[in-house]
C-alpha cells in the first residue's frame, strides 16, 4: 500500500531442486551425503572426499607438482599409468576387487569410470538405511584400494583380492 503492490513468487520445491540442478549443486549435495553419512568411518570419509574431488596424490597428478622423474606405473598391477580413473577402475587388480564387493553387496554401481561411478552412486535406488550402507561399503572399499596402493609403494607387499575384501567385510560388519 505506501510501497506499492509488489507481486511476489514463492518458489516450492520442484522450482528450488531445478536451480540447484542446473548451478551442479545436487551433484555435490549427493556427494556430500554419501561421503559424510553418520554411518561412514571417519577415515573413509576424508579419503573418499579426496577421491570425490579427485585430489588424490595419484602419481600423474603428483607428476604435475615436481620435476623429480616419477615413475607413472601403477603400484597394483603394472600396467599403466596411475591417474585417479586408473586406480580405481581400470586397473586389473581394483576390478576384481569391485567384482568381489558388486557380488557382496549386489547393487546397481557401475564401476567402468569415475563419471559413471559418481553418476550412479546418485542414482541409488532403496531406503535411506540401504543407501546408507551401500555409501559406507563405497567408502570403505576406495579407503581399502587406496590403502593397498600405499602399502605397495611402501613395503612391497600386497595380498590377494579375496583376503583384502575380507578385511573390509570385515570392517564393515
Amino acid at each position: 500500500m505506501g510501497h506499492g503492490h509488489e507481486e511476489r513468487h514463492f518458489m516450492g520445491q520442484t522450482g528450488a531442486w531445478e536451480i540447484f540442478e542446473t548451478a551442479g549443486l545436487i551433484t555435490k549435495l549427493h556427494q556430500s551425503t554419501a561421503v559424510w553419512a553418520r554411518i561412514v568411518t571417519p577415515r573413509h570419509a576424508s579419503t573418499t572426499w579426496f577421491f570425490m574431488h579427485q585430489k588424490l596424490p595419484v602419481k600423474c597428478r603428483m607428476a604435475r607438482f615436481t620435476t623429480q622423474g616419477i615413475k607413472l606405473k601403477c603400484e597394483l598391477c603394472g600396467e599403466a599409468e596411475e591417474d585417479m580413473n586408473h586406480l580405481f577402475f581400470k586397473c586389473k587388480w581394483a576390478r576384481e576387487y569391485w567384482q568381489v564387493i558388486h557380488r557382496w553387496l549386489s547393487s546397481s554401481i557401475d564401476t567402468n569410470s569415475m563419471d559413471i561411478f559418481l553418476h550412479s552412486i546418485r542414482k541409488l535406488k532403496g531406503s535411506r538405511g540401504m543407501r546408507m550402507i551401500a555409501y559406507a561399503i563405497i567408502a570403505a572399499v576406495i579407503y581399502q584400494i587406496w590403502r593397498i596402493r600405499n602399502e605397495k609403494i611402501i613395503s612391497h607387499h600386497q595380498l590377494p583380492v579375496q583376503t583384502q575384501c575380507k578385511h573390509t567385510k570385515d570392517h564393515i560388519i
